[in-house]
């Protein structure tokens, strides 16, 4: 019986997608003032209102921070444990699969090389061959 791979690609491009467009959320959102905190430092002297407005500035971007990251670190941790809880359902179903597949087979070779049993394989067989047509 061969593998059945887990396909995780989905779930992985779900938490690169989602991580990628916080990012790029947090970006736009502080790249006025990025700019803005630029424009004051590019000034020759600065006055106290440039110093407060740039502490503004700071303050501003570290709560923007603050903010989003818990958000996204939780963002990733559910998707995590959800591909967990997949990857752990298919490893369970293939082995499963399995196992139950060895056990038809030895019944088989059991019941071939004549040993008898105390299980009916005939409804075994029968339920096999209701899924063939």
């Amino acid at each position: 019986m061969e593998g059945v791979p887990y396909e995780h690609t989905s779930e992985q491009k779900k938490i690169v997608e989602t991580f990628q467009r916080d990012v790029k959320d947090v970006a736009a959102t502080v790249k006025p003032q990025v700019d803005e905190a630029r424009a004051i430092l590019a000034k020759k002297s600065l006055g106290k209102a440039d110093r407060e407005r740039l502490a503004s500035i700071i303050q501003k971007i570290v709560r923007l921070y603050s903010d989003k990251a818990p958000h996204v670190a939780e963002m990733f941790n559910e998707a995590t444990d959800t591909m967990l809880t997949h990857a752990k359902a298919e490893v369970e179903a293939y082995a499963t699969a399995v196992i139950h597949s060895a056990g038809l087979e030895s019944l088989r070779s059991k019941q071939e090389a004549g040993v008898p049993s105390i299980i009916d394989t005939s409804t075994t067989r029968k339920i096999e061959g209701e899924g063939n047509g």
